[in-house]
């Protein structure tokens, strides 16, 4: 008699319940290659095996049983060629989202142990910076729904564009700064790395700036605010122009809530 293996032994092996392989069978899906009608007793050959392992993988690779049963029920070679091509590109596309998410999460990762491994935040004196920025201007009145409205946009061009690291550019009104007043946000754009190319492209440079890295929640963001405005005022320095934040796409959980790292820079004389 050719080797048999009983369904506990199988599912031991592959480790799976006797209810999934019982299942399996009872669908069509995988059958014994032996049922003793004295017992019942399924057994299974050792070319089945293969059979099972295959089964198993293209499973775990997401395909549903329906369509793995599509597959084993083929008896045209052409029609299985294609079936495995369609699962293989599937599989690459999987992989490539994947490999995004875990992009995010290591660039995640940094951003938090920055934090950890940084000092309490403390103005001081930044020179010569310069952006390549596409904006959009944020329409009144200015809430949370027209800054997120930006966004979308913004996001749409970093998709056309591949941008795999993304640093937005919000500028907040040189008037508002002067009232204490820090949310309305004038308009939000993306930084253009030099190697792309996109339409209206703004090009701004400063020479002198006092900064500041807030690394809070967004609800704390006036405070740091303030701490920058008080550093400006002690030192006798002039603001001369709209306040610009720098920060990525990456969103933090911190004790008050959602926030971020943001680098706020205003110019200055």
């Amino acid at each position: 008699m050719r080797e048999k293996y009983k369904i506990s032994q199988v599912a031991k092996l592959f480790n799976i319940s006797r209810r999934t392989l019982i299942y399996y069978d009872e669908i069509g899906l995988f059958k014994p290659d032996y049922i003793d009608l004295t017992n019942n007793y399924r057994y299974y050959s050792a070319h089945q095996l293969y059979d099972l392992y295959f089964l198993i993988a293209l499973k775990d690779s997401g395909f549903s049983l329906g369509e793995i049963k599509e597959y084993t029920n083929s008896k045209n070679i052409q029609d299985s060629l294609d079936f495995l091509d369609t699962k293989l590109k599937l599989i690459d596309f999987k992989i490539s989202e994947l490999e995004k998410y875990k992009q995010v999460i290591a660039r995640k990762k940094e951003e938090l142990k920055k934090i950890l491994s940084s000092e309490g935040i403390e103005p001081s004196i930044v020179y010569n910076k310069h952006f390549r920025v596409f904006f959009i201007s944020v329409a009144p009145p200015y809430t949370h729904m027209e800054v997120t409205n930006v966004y979308k946009k913004l996001q749409e061009i970093e998709i056309d564009l591949k941008l795999k690291n993304k640093t937005y550019i919000t500028i907040i009104d040189k008037k508002n700064l002067e009232e204490n007043d820090f949310y309305p946000v004038k308009k939000i754009g993306i930084v253009i790395p030099n190697n792309k190319e996109y339409k209206n492209i703004s090009y701004i440079s400063y020479k002198k700036l006092a900064s500041i890295t807030h690394k809070d929640s967004y609800e704390n963001l006036e405070s740091t605010y303030k701490v920058l405005i008080d550093f400006i005022n002690k030192n006798s320095y002039k603001i001369n122009d709209d306040s610009i934040e720098v920060t990525n796409e990456l969103m933090l959980q911190f004790e008050e809530g959602i926030g971020g790292i943001i680098e706020i820079l205003i110019p200055i004389d």
